[in-house]
């Protein structure tokens, strides 16, 4: 996922290691779903609400941009919209893209995780929120 890709990219910059770490986009299914062999462990109706973490993820990444004020309020609503739907939230963030640090100010390469759990499977996912200055 995002944040290993993140950890291991800084590591090998941090020890100097001459290679280039590249990442790949997240293999989905057509409705959204991240391809992942957890979801084996959904059931028929789970497997029909999981693809409502990524749009949650969405619609928070979307929001980041329109209301700049509070970060920490849209990630409690995606928490709040994501119980409606039957997960129980780990955690939904908004870090930046390349340091995962909090970030106050809505500026530059942000990207929103999530975390939650549908049943027995525990589902992750992430999205860019790509915010002007």
């Amino acid at each position: 996922d995002w944040q290993q890709l993140a950890v291991i990219r800084r590591m090998t910059q941090q020890l100097d290691f001459p290679i280039t770490i590249e990442g790949i986009p997240t293999t989905r299914h057509p409705d959204g779903l991240a391809m992942s062999s957890r979801n084996q462990y959904l059931t028929d109706h789970e497997r029909k609400v999981a693809p409502k973490l990524n749009e949650t993820l969405r619609y928070v990444a979307a929001r980041c941009g329109e209301d700049k004020s509070n970060l920490r309020r849209l990630e409690g609503e995606a928490r709040k919209r994501l119980s409606e739907y039957g997960f129980k939230p780990d955690y939904v963030a908004i870090r930046d893209e390349d340091t995962l640090q909090e970030t106050q100010k809505p500026i530059g390469k942000l990207r929103v995780f999530g975390a939650a759990v549908l049943g027995k499977a525990r589902l992750i996912d992430n999205t860019p929120a790509h915010i002007g200055n």
